[in-house]
C-alpha cells in the first residue's frame, strides 16, 4: 500500500531551527523526525511517496531511494498549499487505487495508523475545546464524517480532523483548482470526498503531539 507523505512545508513557525533543516528533519530522542515517523509505519504501508520543496534536496539525501525497508519516490510540492505535493502525486497511482496520506509534521503512532487502515476510508480526529482556528468535523450516526465546517467562530463539534488519511483516487474527482492567488489545502479535498463517501473517522491517541513551534521538540524529548 502506498503512503503520500507531504513533507513540503517551510516550517515557519520552527524558525530559526528551520532555516538550514527541514522541519521533518528535526531531531528530538537521539534521531530525526522522519526517522520516528518511519519507524511507527505499519507492514502494510511498503511504498511511500514523499512531497518535497522547501529544502527538499535534505529529505532525498537522508531518504534516498529506500527507507525503513520501503521503497521511496518523489514529487515536487510548493508554496501554494500541501494539496500540490498531492496532486502531483496523483500520477503515481492506479486508478481506483486505495492510498494512505500523512503530513510530514504530526506525531501519529502506530496504534492510530492501524485503526484508520482497518477501515476502507477514514481521517484521524482529536478533541480540542473551543477549535475555532481549525476544521472541525460533523459526524453521521454511524461514525461517518458527514461535512468538514472550516474556521468556524462557532464550531459545532471539537471533532478536529488531523494528518493521517485514507482515501482512494476517487479522491481527485473532487477537487477544483483554487482561484489565482489562494492555497490548496489537502483538508478541503477531504472535506470534499467524505461527502460523497463513507470517510470513518478515527480517533487519536489522547496524547496526540503535534511538531509546530520549537517547544513542542523539547516536549516530545522528555516523552517515554
Amino acid at each position: 500500500m502506498k503512503l503520500i507523505l507531504l513533507a513540503a512545508g517551510e516550517g515557519e513557525r520552527m524558525r530559526p531551527l528551520t532555516e538550514k533543516i527541514p522541519k521533518p528533519l528535526l531531531p528530538y530522542r537521539g534521531k530525526p523526525h522522519l526517522n520516528h515517523f518511519f519507524e511507527a509505519l505499519p507492514p502494510q504501508i511498503d511504498e511511500v511517496i514523499i512531497s518535497v520543496w522547501y529544502l527538499g534536496d535534505h529529505i532525498r539525501e537522508h531518504c534516498g531511494n529506500r527507507f525503513y525497508g520501503r521503497a521511496i519516490s518523489y514529487v515536487p510540492g510548493g508554496g501554494a498549499g500541501n494539496a500540490v505535493g498531492l496532486m502531483n502525486a496523483r500520477a503515481m497511482l492506479r486508478e481506483g487505487e486505495r492510498f494512505a496520506i500523512a503530513y510530514a509534521d504530526e506525531i501519529i503512532t502506530r496504534r492510530e495508523m492501524l485503526a484508520c487502515l482497518a477501515h476502507p476510508l477514514s481521517w484521524l480526529y482529536y478533541h480540542k475545546e473551543n477549535p475555532t482556528d481549525v476544521g472541525v468535523a460533523v459526524l453521521r450516526a454511524d461514525g461517518t464524517i458527514e461535512r468538514i465546517v472550516e474556521k468556524s467562530p462557532r464550531p459545532p463539534t471539537t471533532i478536529v480532523v488531523d494528518g493521517f488519511m485514507v482515501a482512494n483516487t476517487d479522491l481527485f474527482s473532487h477537487t477544483e483548482p483554487p482561484r489565482e492567488g489562494r492555497e490548496w489545502f489537502v483538508s478541503e479535498m477531504m472535506g470534499s470526498f467524505a461527502v460523497h463517501n463513507s470517510v470513518v473517522a478515527v480517533e487519536a491517541d489522547l496524547e496526540h503531539m503535534q511538531l509546530s513551534v520549537p517547544a513542542d521538540l523539547e516536549k516530545l524529548t522528555y516523552l517515554p
